[in-house]
């Protein structure tokens, strides 16, 4: 009979044993694809509400006052646009830079409100290197204006979408937000701030050459620093040290306590990954390895029998490889079914109001499969030295 069908018989014989088995390997690995689905919805969800909070860190030229820009005045320094690609294609660790030229409207100017021009949203470790980030921000196409909600109430119907509004003597038609994720388009921008919520965005194009400066920028916002589960205030400064090395000429400005919500928040995620993939990792461990052990010692006379009758150690070892490998895949298989179900199906309507969306990972399925193989293979590697180091004139001699 060859190997996998004595394997089969094995298992037939002892089936509460591997069930046993199979079912650690099988909570491990759904432990890991249910705390790694909702980690990536809760991160995602993180970076949609800390964005409403403002920006990380406001990236301006040398001189300028960034607190009179982050209230919205204009300022008369200004730095080339081609900045914010530098920036993007740089190695400094955020995921999402936007430029902005900005300037108060007066009432005859078609104020009051904050018009700002915005960039497209482009990232260094988003986009631009291949990590799937989404966009944080929203692209306003040349001719047509999004509005903060502020300006949009103030406006009223003359700020819906599809109007027609002047702005410094030039027209421009009001456009809905894009929604995200194939979510709904919206009139106007959430309220994140009294300074937000005043902006009518326009594209940048359309920004300089009503403010006659082709070409430039006031501040480049960056959002989403990629920070350890260690990093600190002092990581941040690093990061301003590391942009101001990037671009020489302008200032970095890290707003703390925006920085400090994101990376409390990050780190406590992370951190209770990782303990309770450690958690369940160590349980499967230790129930397979003495599932094993347990299997070796029961099973003493009948390997040595294998042996004596012309079974190689190699042979032996085999054997139990592949029932190792039977636990693995089908522990692998079933985690991540019911790990997938229960993070998509815990109490969808609560995560909803928090703006937390799980989704099937097929990337967690692979790392699930190696990790069940992983705890498999260093659960079974001193049993099977055991079966393989069997002496079967030892155990005939016992009987």
């Amino acid at each position: 009979m060859n190997t996998f069908g004595l394997v089969l018989r094995e298992i037939g014989r002892r089936k509460a044993g591997f069930t046993l088995a199979c079912g650690a390997v099988a909570l491990a690995a759904a432990g890991v694809v249910f705390t790694q689905t909702l980690s990536t919805a809760f991160n995602d969800a993180l970076r949609r509400i800390t964005m409403q909070m403002g920006r990380n860190i406001a990236v301006v030229p040398t001189g300028a006052d960034a607190a009179a820009l982050a209230s919205g005045e204009s300022g008369s320094l200004t730095m080339d646009v081609a900045q914010v690609e530098k920036l993007a294609a740089s190695n400094v660790p955020a995921e999402h830079y936007m430029g902005k030229l900005q300037v108060r409207l007066t009432a005859e100017q078609g104020g009051p409100g904050i018009l700002t021009g915005i960039t497209a949203d482009v990232g260094s470790v988003g986009r631009a290197k291949g990590s799937p980030k989404s966009p944080m921000g929203f692209e306003v196409k040349p001719g047509e204006c999004v509005l903060g909600a502020a300006a949009a109430e103030r406006l009223g119907e003359k700020g819906k979408p599809g109007a027609r509004l002047t702005l410094m003597g030039r027209e421009f038609c009001v456009a809905a937000v894009p929604g995200k994720g194939g979510g709904k388009p919206r009139d106007c921008v959430p309220p994140v701030g009294p300074v937000d919520d005043l902006r009518i965005f326009v594209n940048i194009a359309d920004a300089q050459a009503l403010l006659g400066a082709p070409g430039k920028i006031h501040t480049i916002d960056a959002l989403g620093c990629v920070c350890p589960i260690g990093g600190s205030a002092n990581y941040l400064k690093d990061i301003e040290k590391q942009i101001e090395k990037t671009l020489p000429g302008t200032r970095a400005v890290t707003y703390v306590s925006i920085a400090s919500a994101r990376l409390t928040a990050r780190q406590g995620a992370e951190l209770t990954q990782q303990l309770t993939v450690g958690a369940l990792g160590l349980l499967a461990l230790l129930v397979v390895a003495f599932y094993l052990l347990a299997d070796v010692r029961e099973r003493r006379a009948e390997l040595g029998m294998f042996l004596a009758v012309g079974f190689s150690p190699g042979r032996l070892a085999a054997l139990f490889l592949m029932k190792l490998l039977l636990v693995a895949v089908i522990g692998a298989a079933l985690g991540f079914a019911v790990g997938t179900v229960g993070a998509l199906e815990i109490d969808p309507s609560r995560m909803g109001l928090v703006g937390i969306r799980p989704a099937v990972d097929w990337m967690t399925a692979v790392w699930a499969a190696a990790g069940a193989l992983g705890i498999s293979a260093l659960a079974g590697l001193l049993p099977i030295i055991s079966a393989a180091m069997t002496d079967p004139a030892d155990v005939l001699r016992v009987r």
